[in-house]
């Protein structure tokens, strides 16, 4: 399993978005990034590369997607974001 680091921003954006169904479905999503680093798409739009970095990475979590980015060197996933999926595109 991928050790978990949480950015400042994720942190901020999951405190900001709060639901107890956004909470349930964050913690699916979570588990599963932990378990399988590499299941988010990379395909990103370039405003989202341009921010975060090309080694990016994102899950659905409607209506936001959560970014991250996995080392494979040091088996860990950065969290680093919750974003409004209308700003991706």
């Amino acid at each position: 399993m991928a050790r978990l680091l949480f950015a400042e921003q994720f942190i901020d954006d999951a405190e900001t978005i709060y639901t107890p169904r956004l909470a349930s479905r964050l913690e699916q999503i979570l588990r599963m990034v932990e378990s399988f680093p590499l299941s988010g798409s990379s395909d990103l739009p370039d405003s989202i590369r341009r921010e975060f970095g090309d080694g990016t990475r994102k899950c659905s979590l409607p209506p936001f997607d959560l970014i991250y980015e996995y080392d494979e060197k040091d088996d860990a996933v950065t969290l680093m974001g919750i974003i409004p999926q209308r700003r991706m595109w």
